[in-house]
């Protein structure tokens, strides 16, 4: 694999979730032919890396890694996988999202979100939250979680398809018309931007594709991605905070961005 043609196609720092996009990460090892396993966590749980594993490139999706070794690739055994475990586990919603989250539980809320700990952040709230609630949350394939009040619907990731779109309509419908008395919860995470696929007036979705596979393929930094994806969007950058007024928002955000940028993270919809 060229290693060189691959770091340009993935993008300096786009992350590939293993468990649901909160902790854990593929990257690429530059001039290696590897790819490492690397782990973090909120809290201040410390990384580390195992052994790196020979990789191969597929054109059949963009920014897709498989390990030749899949069972050596994820292999981990005695402190690495209480290592690995415990990150994952420090960084899930269900520990650290309720502690933030407004002290008067009570009231009516509409929770909105998009990203892959999505339905996770949805499903933490659902547990701690006492008074009405209901809502709408996309979250990628396969990241579907036990929620009963919110709705969960699932959508592609990282290029965007219809489901992402027709979600994002939905979201703007459900935040639409609303009074100064509501309380609107806004959960995001990585992955985002593709989620949440609502495409500005003139674009279609198909310019939206096009457009997110070059910039995968560009090298750009995720900040310099999202800035394009902003302003491609009729519900990011902002857009869809304005459509919640005079509602309040309460946004919270798992970052997946170098210096965890507000305004960065799923190219900042609030």
């Amino acid at each position: 694999v060229d290693l060189q043609s691959l770091g340009a196609l993935l993008g300096a720092d786009v992350p590939f979730a293993v468990l649901g996009g909160t902790a854990a990460w593929f990257w690429v090892v530059a001039g290696t032919g590897m790819a490492t396993l690397l782990l973090g966590a909120v809290g201040g749980v410390a990384g580390f890396a195992i052994e790196p594993v020979p990789i191969r490139w597929t054109d059949d999706y963009p920014a897709r890694i498989h390990a030749e070794d899949p069972e050596r690739a994820l292999a981990l055994t005695g402190s690495d996988r209480q290592l690995f475990d415990s990150a994952i586990e420090a960084a899930h919603p269900r520990h650290v999202l309720a502690d933030h989250l407004p002290e008067d539980r009570s009231g009516r809320a509409i929770v909105i979100g998009a990203g892959k700990a999505a339905a996770a952040m949805a499903e933490a709230i659902e547990k701690v939250w006492e008074g009405e609630l209901s809502g709408l949350v996309v979250t990628r394939y396969e990241h579907h979680a036990d929620c009963r009040r919110i709705e969960v619907v699932e959508a592609a990731h990282p290029v965007p398809d219809d489901a992402g779109e027709r979600v994002a309509r939905r979201v703007l419908e459900l935040v639409s018309n609303l009074e100064e008395s509501d309380r609107v919860i806004f959960l995001l995470s990585g992955g985002g931007s593709s989620l949440l696929a609502l495409p500005a007036e003139g674009i279609s979705l198909a310019d939206k594709q096009a457009i997110n596979k070059a910039l995968l393929r560009s090298g750009a930094h995720i900040g310099e991605m999202n800035c394009v994806r902003k302003h491609l969007s009729a519900i990011k950058g902002g857009r869809l905070a304005k459509a919640c007024w005079p509602a309040s928002v309460y946004t919270y955000a798992i970052s997946d961005v170098p210096g965890d940028e507000a305004t960065v993270i799923a190219s900042g919809p609030t």
